[in-house]
């Protein structure tokens, strides 16, 4: 049981930090690209909705690691 419980929890480790990786640099490339329209230096909306995404994916993570 206890083995099983921290496999499940380095898997979800592992893929959080994946889609972290993943998502982080396909939002900073759409950041960079959209700086030049972003006059306001506000933060980009790909960049927004990359960190609502990674929000979910977190806490679907913590779900699974807390039923595990």
């Amino acid at each position: 049981m206890y083995v099983e419980n921290s496999s499940t929890y380095y898997k979800s480790i592992k893929y959080f930090s994946y889609l972290v990786r993943t998502k982080y640099a396909v939002a900073r490339n759409r950041s960079i690209v959209n700086k030049s329209a972003d006059r306001n230096g506000q933060i980009s909306v790909a960049m927004t909705s990359t960190i609502l995404e990674l929000t979910i994916h977190l806490v679907t993570a913590a779900t699974l690691i807390n039923s595990a």
